[in-house]
């Protein structure tokens, strides 16, 4: 989401945001500059609400 979109709101540092735009990172080159082993979440199915639930 573009920050412009949240400027007005006071976040009181509690967000981090950042304005990527896929449609500007051709081949999605910008995503594999992040280091996962330092900044991933690791298994992001833990962070589905439904992720752990079994049918």
């Amino acid at each position: 989401m573009p920050r412009a979109r949240t400027a007005h709101l006071s976040l009181e540092g509690r967000a981090f945001l950042h304005e990527y735009d896929w449609r500007q990172d051709a081949g999605f080159e910008v995503l594999t500059l992040v280091d996962h082993a330092h900044l991933g979440a690791g298994n992001k199915v833990l962070h589905n609400v439904v992720g752990g639930a079994s049918a």
